[in-house]
């Protein structure tokens, strides 16, 4: 994960996955013990210049609890 924000993440790497799909993503910040946990949509992929393989892909979230919000918005701050 490169790029998080109460809105979606990007995720690098070549990932078998279509645009449209919905996906249960999971994952830990650095100041919280407990799992995040989300529901989102592929609603980018980012190719390698010669269009073969994936360079890596958008997520937006979909189903994000409010607590999950603020998680995110307080770690961005620090």
């Amino acid at each position: 994960m490169t790029n998080l924000s109460v809105g979606g993440l990007y995720l690098a790497g070549d990932v078998p996955i279509r645009q449209g799909a919905k996906v249960l993503l999971s994952f830990k910040l650095p100041s919280q013990a407990t799992p995040i946990r989300v529901v989102g949509e592929i609603v980018r992929l980012e190719r390698t210049g010669h269009g073969h393989h994936l360079k890596g892909l958008g997520v937006r979230f979909v189903e994000i609890p409010p607590e999950t919000v603020s998680a995110i918005q307080q770690w961005a701050c620090e």
